[in-house]
């Protein structure tokens, strides 16, 4: 199981790798990884990549692949159909959520699904 969920955060690893702001690569080439390869993994799947997609969002320096890594979490929290918190993310709660704290709508529903404040 962790192999495989490795594979398809990898694959989107890799899309982040690939995008420059001069590429021309819009909404729909992270959709494809988002919302395709990652449709396939279960919940308990879907929840253990919320820790790595945590760790990729972290890592970014620029504003639009922070954003498509915060939608990566949000979209993989909605497919757990779990409001618990996966370790990395309840650790990492408040540097999460200030690295997507440029997309209000973002920020609002992450923290609507998993009930929490900024702080808590």
């Amino acid at each position: 199981m962790r192999r495989q969920t490795y594979k398809h955060i990898g694959h989107f690893q890799a899309a982040l790798g690939d995008w420059t702001p001069e590429s021309g690569r819009d909404e729909s080439y992270f959709r494809h990884f988002r919302d395709g390869t990652l449709s396939s993994l279960d919940p308990a799947q879907a929840f253990e990549a919320i820790d790595e997609a945590v760790s990729l969002l972290l890592e970014q320096d620029d504003d639009t692949l922070r954003y498509q890594c915060g939608l990566l979490v949000f979209v993989l929290a909605r497919q757990t159909s779990t409001t618990e918190l996966p370790f990395r993310l309840d650790h990492n709660w408040i540097r999460v959520v200030a690295a997507i704290e440029h997309d209000e709508w973002l920020t609002t529903e992450l923290r609507r699904w998993y009930r929490r404040t900024v702080s808590g």
